[in-house]
């Protein structure tokens, strides 16, 4: 027996199925042909809108592609095999060949064993360390102990000159107007003078020591003396001669103390007093005029003098 077919009936808007209660009914508008069909476009275009969106905005991650790594650049250097002390020869029994990245070497690192010839290490290579150019250094020849006993030393030539100049000269600490020449120099002394030129004080001398604008000068003992007298005439200021042969200024400086101060302080003046008497004639004879009080003298030139009271006889 067939299944029983639903039946609809257009007067009253409904489906009729046979063998039961329950109508369901349907809104004309959906089968009807005055629906409206502008919504099926809306959401045909409304799905292909979406879709635009998707393919613009593209996928929420983003995978961006690794940069190709570059190649490593090795190249082959020599290493310490061992720890190698100062002056140690470098030779293949303490030198290897290795191949090390090129950014962990220097500039000067030693490619082949041709630049090791006749070579030390010029300080302590740690093991496994590149042997670059600048460890490396000449060696140096040392004298046996036993041969240094041999040698003499060289003396130097200023201290040899002095030796012998302080053997027949003193030292005097002098203060200069500006900073004086070191050990060893030769200079003439002189000090300022208000009067006239500048006056030669020590004629020859020799810098035996000298700190900023102090010094220690070697000179004979009798120009020692002279100078220590000059040095309260101010600060010394000083010419520096040749050493050797004589002084440009030779005889040409002061003899004395007593030449220097008529130099410096300029001639002393004779002061007379005007109080001072004058020197008595001797008289030959005297004569008094009776009611004057008055005594005369007759000298040796035959004038006649008034004789003053205080006036002693002779």
């Amino acid at each position: 027996m067939a299944a029983p077919s639903t039946l609809f009936d257009p007067r009253q808007s409904r489906f009729l199925i046979p063998h039961s209660r329950y109508n369901m009914r349907v809104h004309p508008s959906i089968l009807g042909s005055g629906g409206k069909r502008w919504q099926y476009p809306a959401v045909v275009a409304l799905l292909l809108f979406l879709l635009l969106v998707n393919v613009v905005r593209g996928p929420k991650e983003v995978v961006v592609a690794a940069a190709p790594t570059p190649v490593e650049k090795r190249l082959e250097v020599l290493i310490a095999r061992e720890a190698i002390q100062p002056g140690q020869p470098l030779d293949k029994a303490n030198v290897v060949l290795e191949t090390r990245p090129a950014y962990t070497l220097t500039k000067d690192a030693v490619t082949n064993f041709d630049a090791l010839k006749n070579k030390v290490a010029a300080g302590p290579i740690p093991a496994g360390y590149p042997i670059a150019v600048s460890l490396l250094a000449d060696p140096v020849a040392v004298v046996p102990v036993s041969d240094r006993k041999g040698q003499k030393d060289v003396d130097d030539p200023v201290e040899t000159l002095l030796k012998e100049i302080e053997q027949e000269t003193v030292a005097v600490p002098i203060t200069f107007a500006s900073t004086p020449p070191g050990r060893g120099a030769r200079i003439a002394l002189t000090l300022n003078n208000p009067h006239g030129d500048p006056v030669v004080v020590i004629e020859d001398c020799w810098v035996s020591k000298a700190n900023g604008r102090e010094a220690v000068l070697r000179l004979e003992p009798q120009q020692a003396l002279l100078l220590q007298s000059a040095k309260s005439y101010g600060n010394f200021n000083f010419i520096e001669i040749p050493t050797e042969g004589q002084s440009p200024y030779a005889g040409k400086g002061v003899g004395s103390k007593d030449q220097l101060t008529r130099m410096l302080e300029g001639e002393s003046k004779v002061v007379t007093n005007a109080q001072a008497k004058p020197e008595a004639r001797k008289m030959k004879g005297y004569a008094w005029v009776t009611g004057e009080g008055i005594r005369y003298g007759l000298d040796d030139e035959g004038s006649i003098k008034v004789v003053r009271p205080e006036q002693n006889e002779e």
